[in-house]
């Protein structure tokens, strides 16, 4: 399996704070059947600039690959918070996932403002980029209906389903393929956040082999 959503990378974040952090959870990873890992450390336009993020992440990545003997392997890309004038950032391209065209976007605070949905549609139009929305499942659910609406890629967290009263809806969501990638969103080491991930595997078992596919469709 691949997580689709961690926070890996030392001090490229809040979500590792060094690489003796990061190796612990590589290894939770590589136990529970994990062998990629989409490092997604979050990007905001407002706080830095692309290239100030490129060089941070590259050197997080570069530190943790000199000590990563786990196995598992890590796929460069970016959490970036979603804002209204977004698809007009320069450089842009260069957070998406590996050398793809695929794009990790999270919603802002306001996740209802009307603009949002502009916004995604205008970086797939001007930009010609593919967005994938994080975690939809910490959304209203008027506002997950809105981009379920848009037919974008839809990654979930495994820690959605540890409700026994939403698990349901969200194990509906890719028995229909409306979502289609699971992640992590593992910040800290406690091992929680892949205990997490292996039951919901479990609960998506038949839906492991579209998962999969919907991964190769994003990462050939």
């Amino acid at each position: 399996m691949t997580d689709f959503h961690a926070h890996v990378l030392p001090k490229a974040d809040h979500g590792c704070k060094n690489v003796e952090m990061a190796l612990g959870q590589l290894a939770q990873a590589q136990a529970v059947g994990i062998r990629r890992i989409v490092a997604t450390p979050h990007f905001y336009a407002q706080r830095h600039t692309v290239e100030e993020f490129l060089l941070r992440r590259e050197y997080a990545y570069q530190t943790l690959e000199k000590e990563n003997n786990t196995g598992v392997s890590i796929v460069k890309a970016a959490e970036v918070t979603l804002t209204s004038d977004l698809a007009n950032l320069p450089r842009l391209e260069d957070l998406c996932v590996g050398d793809t065209p695929y794009i990790l976007l999270e919603l802002p605070n306001n996740t209802g403002a009307a603009w949002v949905y502009d916004a995604i549609y205008k970086i797939e139009s001007s930009r010609g980029l593919k967005p994938i929305i994080a975690h939809i499942d910490r959304y209203p659910k008027a506002v997950q209906e809105e981009l379920l609406g848009m037919e974008l890629m839809i990654q979930i967290n495994a820690e959605a389903f540890k409700s026994i009263i939403k698990r349901g809806q969200y194990l509906k969501l890719f028995q229909n393929e409306m979502a289609h990638l699971l992640g992590s969103d593992v910040h800290g080491s406690d091992g929680e956040h892949y205990k997490a991930f292996a039951k919901a595997c479990k609960l998506l078992k038949n839906e492991i082999p579209d998962i999969k596919k919907n991964i190769k469709r994003v990462l050939p």
